[in-house]
């Protein structure tokens, strides 16, 4: 994933305008590190019987290098990435995956001496490979997504002239990254409403608290935008954005610890609560912001394009929330019948 994180930002990096040779002046401290812990991975993937240690010292390799060279932007996701890899791969003795994401997605089952199934006993499942990607038929982590991220964010910033970056313009790095962030952020909140919904049904057995997640996820930002839109122009749009981004992270990202530790679901609500309320405040800042980023020209000459854009990441998402809404009701299925046949 760092590869092609890494790959990916250069294409990106040249496409809003940036100079590829400017890859030439990039200093990495500790590469010999780097290039050591990859040759491992290459080792890896061609030798199934290499033994686990090897993989180990290859992730903590990379998270050495990655702190080392913090200052860099970009890093520091390699390394919250990589970290979490190697926590839930030491304390499952191998990196659990997900064996039926894997056979829905196609992905090659794998046979190296990293991966375990995913089982009962896994420890902190949510950290495994049970993200399935479709188009890359493959089945990922969270770290994994943190370390592409990260290896993105490395030769895009690097490519960027001063220049260009203080330009208000679309292709401008500033905008380049607002843009992502909420195409990824709308193609992302109707799954997570999904996923919510599975797990309360799943804890439950009761229609009426499901709908009261829907309801407890959807209906503070209908109910307090006007508020919130007043609370952006009071404190100022980017701070606004900021706090309501740190707050709907931190409790948005608490909430499967929440599930995985018993918690009540009371508690799960009010996390989910507080991140729609977050919402009311960040969606109107959002819009007043783009004006920041843009002339006056292109807003009204763009307008369209800004318009269209996050309207088919939502489509998008709306018809990705349709295929897991049907893994959803078949799992629901599985447990009725399971606690009928009891």
């Amino acid at each position: 994933m760092l590869a092609s994180g890494v790959i990916a930002g250069i294409l990106a990096g040249v496409a809003f305008g940036g100079d590829w040779r400017r890859l030439g002046s990039f200093n990495l401290r500790l590469w010999p590190l780097l290039i050591s812990a990859l040759a491992l991975r290459v080792i890896g993937a061609f030798v199934p019987t290499t033994p686990l240690n090897l993989y180990l010292l290859s992730l903590a390799a990379v998270a050495a290098v990655a702190a080392w060279n913090w200052k860099i932007p970009g890093t520091l996701l390699i390394f919250t990435g990589t970290v979490l890899n190697l926590l839930v791969t030491v304390v499952n003795s191998g990196m659990p995956y997900d064996l039926a994401a894997a056979i829905r997605v196609e992905s090659p089952i794998p046979t190296d001496g990293l991966h375990v199934v995913l089982n009962q006993a896994t420890r902190l499942e949510f950290l495994s490979d049970v993200i399935p990607v479709g188009p890359l038929h493959s089945v990922l982590s969270l770290g994994d997504f943190l370390v592409a991220l990260g290896g993105f964010l490395i030769p895009f910033m690097w490519l960027q002239s001063p220049v260009l970056s203080a330009k208000r313009s679309l292709r401008s790095p500033d905008f380049a990254f607002f843009w992502l962030g909420q195409a990824i952020s709308r193609f992302g909140d109707p799954i997570t409403l999904v996923a919510l919904t599975y797990v309360t049904y799943r804890a439950t057995q009761s229609s009426l608290l499901t709908a009261l997640a829907v309801l407890i996820a959807t209906i503070p930002n209908a109910l307090f935008s006007f508020v919130g839109g007043a609370v952006a122009d009071a404190l100022g749009y980017r701070r606004v954005m900021l706090i309501c981004d740190v707050i709907r992270a931190t409790t948005i990202g608490a909430v499967p610890l929440l599930i995985s530790a018993n918690a009540p679901l009371l508690l799960v609500f009010l996390f989910v609560f507080a991140a729609s309320l977050c919402g009311a405040a960040f969606n109107p800042a959002r819009a007043a912001f783009i004006p920041v980023l843009l002339d006056d020209a292109q807003i009204v000459a763009r307008g369209l394009q800004l318009t269209r854009t996050p309207e088919a990441i939502l489509i998008d998402a709306k018809t990705m929330k349709v295929v897991f809404r049907g893994a959803v009701r078949d799992q629901v299925g599985e447990i009725t019948k399971l606690e009928k046949s009891r």
